[in-house]
């Protein structure tokens, strides 16, 4: 596994940290992946990527940071809707896997593409 610091990290990368499964949420919190709960990583902390090759995606261009900013806010938008109506915990994490396979896919026709 690859080991970066935390601020490295696009907003909805999957890492490990401390034997848990995480996706980053903002720049300082991540979610969970078992319980759904946010937690503050410290800037410093150094992470295992859980997908290595993500870390050459982080925005590379304009059309990159636009797939990143839909992406992320279509993760929050789901995240507290899902909480809002108490949705149990793998209905979030199989839409969470979705739309993070969506977001690998748009990335991927954006770097053939170029």
């Amino acid at each position: 596994m690859t080991s970066s610091k935390f601020t490295a990290l696009a907003i909805g990368q999957r890492f490990a940290l401390r034997g848990k499964y995480y996706v980053k949420t903002s720049p300082l919190l991540a979610r969970a992946e078992d319980s759904g709960q946010s937690q503050v990583i410290a800037r410093s902390a150094y992470v295992d990527l859980l997908d290595a090759a993500a870390v050459s995606q982080i925005t590379r261009g304009p059309a990159h940071a636009a797939v990143d900013t839909l992406y992320s806010a279509a993760l929050t938008c789901m995240e507290e809707l899902a909480h809002s109506c108490a949705a149990p915990a793998q209905a979030l994490t199989h839409a969470r896997e979705q739309l993070d396979k969506a977001h690998q896919r748009a990335l991927a026709q954006l770097d053939k593409d170029n």
